[in-house]
Order: structure tokens, then C-alpha cells, then sequence
């Protein structure tokens, strides 16, 4: 049998047994103690199924401006690839920026559904089970990519009813070192939802600046799962927004596979109305001599409920561990609400962790202050809001990308 035949039995299987774990254990209730703040059951209780073909769009969308950035971009259209409106920048032979279907044999069982796990999610064993398409990304050894590779996915009237079911796999070589932008929007008027997976492997000394964006999200529910292992000296910075939304629930998992690894993981959610974000993130220092850092930050208006769980698990062989983690946020009314959970579960004695949250509204003398220096009430709050957000936007290194994050806080904020 030849390897393509081969890696076309080892998908069929591994769909077979992602099917058979989400037959066990189904969709998770607020009984679960990973999802107490977030109640799945009317997002899927009804109409919660793939959808079936690619859509045949009667009309071009009216893309977001994110697609003018410069950059690598592969466009999904309700999880299947769009080739018309995609686009690579940057011609190596050596790299393969492309839909994971025309891929496929060559992602490898050594990385693809091995860092997902799908016998403890759900989600995660549905979207093993029934992936669409999506992207695969290798960045060979040494290879060093100028520009940014931008994932795009647009959810549109074609997936009325349904759920689009993307999968990524994204393989960063040894040495290599590359910028990922993974962005999901609803550009139709009807209610739409995704549940997504990207899984990344960052091989020895690999760089990687990853984005997960959540805007123009009226009307759409994201339920989306990254998981990260990371190899010796590889470094990764991580940036996770969100701009409003019906449900979203971000699971962030990062693995260090061995000693040395470092990560910075950054994320802001705005929301108003009725919205509900729930960011969940999970670091596993399983080797020594690692560091990693979070900072997330909410702005929470109207009824929205805004959620962080962040786990940090030291191993007791992780020792000279580094670990922080920190969670601010800013309830704007009344009726706002946050669920800040912090962890630390440490098995090692020679360490350096720490962990804080804190929640309060906005300085009413810095408000006062500007104010008396003829600026508007609102204006004055905006300032303040964007100020208290700009910590997480402004360490991200593209300026069109950090350009663009500015423009979409600006109207999350004015919602």
C-alpha cells in the first residue's frame, strides 16, 4: 500500500474513534466543572449539524478589511476552502500554506489529532469526526516567512442552521520561525456557529506570533479549540480577541514538550448586550527550565457575562519553572457580569509562580479630570477603555494587524 493510501486509512480510523468518544461522551452541561459558567445545550440542542457541501454564494461577501492586509491568505467559506479569494505572497517551494485537503497525506500521523484531545471534549471529538476542510501550514526547517499567513473564515446565509466544522494543522520546522492570523467572522444577517480546531507543533528553536480574532460577531456563536506543543527553545507569543458574540467559548492548550520553551499568551474580549465569551486556557510546564506569562483583560457592558479559567500545571520533574498569569477586567453596568478563575497546580518545589485577578469599573476622578479639559463624558470613557486594552493590542509586532485590532476595539466599544 502507498503512503497516501496509508495516511487516507489513518484519517478514516482516527474519525471512526474520535466518532465513537463523541458518542460516550456527548456534548458537556454546565455539570461539568470546565464549563460551569458556560450553558452549551441551546446552541446545540437544535440544528447543530455540519454542514454538508460547500455553499454556492449567490453574491460575493463584502469581506472585512483584514483581508487587505498583506499577507499569505487562505479564505474558508462556511469550512470549505474558497481558492477565488485566496492568495500567497510569499513563492517557496520548500513551504506549503494550503487547504488540508489537497494536503492531507502529507501532514503525518505524527502530528495531526495528537495534540487535540478528542477523548475529553466533545467539541474536539466532533470536529475530529466531521472536519470539513481547512488549512495546512509546514514552515520547513530554517525557513523564515516575511510576510503573515492569515486563515479566514466567513460564516454566510448558506450555513443558516448549521455548524461549519474547521480543522487546522500548522507544523513550524526547526529554526524556522513564521506570524499566524486565525480570524473568524458571520457576514450574513442570520444566525451562524462554528467549531473549529488548529493544532500547532512548534519543533526545536521554531518562533511563532499567533493571532485568534473574533469580530463582526452579530448573531454567531464560535465554540474553537488551539492546542500547542511546543519542542526544545521554541518560542511562541499569543494573542486571543474577541469582539462581542453570541457564545464563544476559546480553549487554549500549550504543552511544553521539553526544556527551555517560552510563551506569552495575551487576550482581550469586549462585550455588551447579551454577549458571552469564555476564554479557557491551559499551560502544561511537563519539562524544566520553562517560562510563560498571561495576561488577559475584559470589557464587559450590558447583560454580557464575560469568563477566564486559566490553568497553570507545573509537573514534578518542571523544575526552574517561570509562571505568571493575571486576569483584569472592567464591568461598564450593573447587569455586567465576570468569572474569574485562576489556577495553579504545582508538583515541584524550585519554581516562580504567581497568579491574580481583579475586577472594578472605571476610574470616575480620571473621567472627572478630562472632562474639566473639555472632553465628552463617552469620549473621556472611550479613552480610558481603549487605554486599559491597548496593553494587550500593543505588543503585537505587524502594525497593519495592530491597526486593524484598533479600528475593531473602537467599534466593539461603541456597540
Amino acid at each position: 500500500m502507498n503512503p497516501a493510501a496509508l495516511h487516507k486509512d489513518f484519517i478514516s480510523q482516527l474519525r471512526k474513534a474520535a466518532l465513537h468518544s463523541f458518542q460516550i461522551i456527548g456534548f458537556p452541561t454546565t455539570k461539568n466543572e470546565d464549563w460551569k459558567y458556560t450553558n452549551v445545550i441551546p446552541l446545540v440542542k437544535n440544528g447543530f449539524e455540519p454542514v454538508g457541501a460547500k455553499t454556492q454564494l449567490k453574491e460575493t461577501p463584502h469581506f472585512d478589511n483584514i483581508v487587505r492586509l498583506k499577507a499569505n491568505r487562505l479564505v474558508f467559506i462556511d469550512g470549505f476552502f474558497d481558492a477565488s479569494h485566496s492568495e500567497i505572497v510569499d513563492n517557496n517551494d520548500k513551504v506549503i500554506i494550503s487547504p488540508l485537503g489537497t494536503h492531507l497525506e502529507n501532514a503525518g500521523s505524527a502530528f495531526f489529532g495528537t495534540m487535540a484531545d478528542y477523548n475529553k471534549d466533545g467539541f474536539t471529538a466532533m470536529n475530529t469526526s466531521f472536519f470539513t476542510d481547512g488549512a495546512f501550514i509546514h514552515i520547513p526547517k530554517n525557513c523564515i516567512i516575511e510576510n503573515p499567513i492569515l486563515l479566514y473564515f466567513i460564516s454566510t446565509e448558506g450555513a443558516a442552521g448549521n455548524v461549519s466544522v474547521p480543522r487546522n494543522l500548522v507544523i513550524i520546522g526547526e529554526n524556522a520561525q513564521c506570524s499566524l492570523v486565525e480570524c473568524h467572522q458571520n457576514l450574513s444577517s442570520v444566525t451562524a456557529a462554528s467549531n473549529s480546531v488548529t493544532e500547532i507543533a512548534l519543533q526545536e528553536n521554531a518562533g511563532l506570533e499567533y493571532s485568534k480574532i473574533l469580530s463582526r460577531t452579530e448573531k454567531y456563536s464560535h465554540i474553537g479549540t488551539t492546542a500547542i506543543r511546543q519542542e526544545k527553545n521554541s518560542r511562541l507569543n499569543s494573542w486571543s480577541v474577541t469582539c462581542g458574540g453570541n457564545l464563544v467559548r476559546n480553549n487554549l492548550n500549550v504543552m511544553f514538550n521539553d526544556e527551555n520553551c517560552e510563551t506569552q499568551l495575551f487576550g482581550l474580549y469586549v462585550l455588551s448586550g447579551n454577549d458571552h465569551a469564555d476564554n479557557h486556557v491551559t499551560v502544561d510546564h511537563a519539562k524544566p527550565r520553562c517560562r510563560s506569562n498571561q495576561l488577559y483583560k475584559g470589557i464587559i457592558n450590558g447583560a454580557a457575562t464575560g469568563v477566564f479559567c486559566g490553568r497553570i500545571l507545573v509537573r514534578k520533574d518542571a523544575q526552574k519553572t517561570n509562571a505568571f498569569q493575571a486576569n483584569k477586567n472592567i464591568l461598564l453596568s450593573e447587569q455586567a457580569t465576570v468569572h474569574s478563575k485562576p489556577q495553579l497546580e504545582i508538583f515541584a518545589d524550585d519554581v516562580k509562580c504567581t497568579h491574580g485577578a481583579t475586577t472594578g469599573q472605571l476610574d470616575e476622578e480620571a473621567v472627572f479630570y478630562m472632562r474639566s479639559r473639555g472632553i465628552s463624558e463617552q469620549h473621556a470613557k472611550n479613552i480610558l477603555h481603549q487605554a486599559f486594552a491597548w496593553e494587550v493590542i500593543d505588543k503585537i509586532s505587524n502594525n497593519e494587524l495592530k491597526d486593524y485590532l484598533a479600528y475593531s476595539l473602537m467599534i466593539a466599544l461603541n456597540r
